[in-house]
């Protein structure tokens, strides 16, 4: 199977049209059309059902997209990295992050970045679900906790920090402060999660304890303002950054009780991993961390 006989059947299977497909990939119709079927003489079984409304996969024709796609995106990972072998790093680097990341985090990384290798440009993307976005054509990808991305990846965590309950001196004079769990029934709860429908805190002991929360968001910043504005308490990710605006310190909340570890990882398609654009991100993590915690 040739990487050309590859594209041809997975811009098909993308565009549901052959001549949709041709004119994404510039060629041909009767170059694409020579492509699939040599690809589909080549597996023995029929990839697509063919019709007056267009293309239909086969059962065979879904399994190839399915594992194609990763095939697709390493080797044209693996030809960057051959093109940037033994070069400066430079160049543009698609990163996609989370949402929820405080952007002068974000913000302090791209400036480290910029003044060390002023070379290297960078496009950002942001997703509520980064593993379930489409990662093709992507140099770098960011997102919180411990699964990993399908397919070959170079994953490391670029930062650990805990979930806690937090709040304002001024909202805890006012509305008293929670010294059990129970007593949290009592306060409007501004609840960080990656799923619309998780509402509940998670103790030191691992054990998750429901909660009917005012608000679920994956912003980091919008929750920390809810504090700020005395609206209640927030579990969110609490790195112990200053607050940009120069209001007062929050404090934490139960926190004998409660808190979570969070990890923040980073990875690079493994057959991109040693261009020297990824390369410079990779083996300098430690410098990066500190420009998100110089803030």
């Amino acid at each position: 199977m040739s990487i050309e006989e590859l594209r041809a059947f997975l811009a098909v299977a993308e565009h549901q049209s052959f001549v949709a497909a041709a004119t994404a990939l510039g060629i041909a119709r009767t170059s694409l059309r020579r492509h699939v079927d040599a690809l589909e003489a080549r597996t023995g079984v029929p990839l697509l059902e063919r019709g007056r409304a267009g293309v239909v996969l086969t059962e065979a024709g879904r399994h190839l997209v399915e594992r194609g796609r990763g095939l697709e995106r390493e080797f044209t990972a693996l030809l960057s990295s051959v093109r940037e072998a033994g070069a400066s790093p430079t160049g543009l680097v698609k990163v996609l992050l989370p949402v929820g990341l405080p952007h002068r985090v974000v913000a302090g990384i791209v400036g480290m970045a910029r003044t060390v290798w002023p070379g290297m440009r960078g496009h950002l993307r942001f997703s509520d679900a980064p593993l379930s976005a489409p990662l093709n054509d992507l140099d770098l990808l960011l997102w919180f906790g411990l699964d990993t991305p399908a397919g070959t990846w170079q994953c490391h965590t670029l930062m650990r920090t805990p979930l806690r309950l937090i709040a304002t001196p001024s909202y805890l004079a006012a509305h008293g402060t929670p010294r059990t769990l129970d007593d949290l029934a009592g306060h409007d709860l501004y609840l960080w999660t990656a799923s619309a429908t998780d509402h509940a805190l998670v103790t030191r002991r691992g054990s998750r304890h429901p909660v009917q929360a005012a608000m679920t968001a994956t912003d980091v910043d919008l929750l920390y303002d809810c504090a700020y504005r005395d609206l209640g308490l927030a579990w969110v990710p609490d790195a112990g950054l200053p607050d940009p605006a120069g209001r007062e310190p929050h404090v934490t909340v139960l926190d004998d009780e409660l808190g979570a570890p969070l990890e923040l990882r980073i990875a690079a398609p493994a057959a991109l991993a040693g261009s020297p654009r990824l390369r410079v991100f990779l083996s300098n993590l430690e410098a990066i961390r500190t420009a998100a915690r110089e803030v």
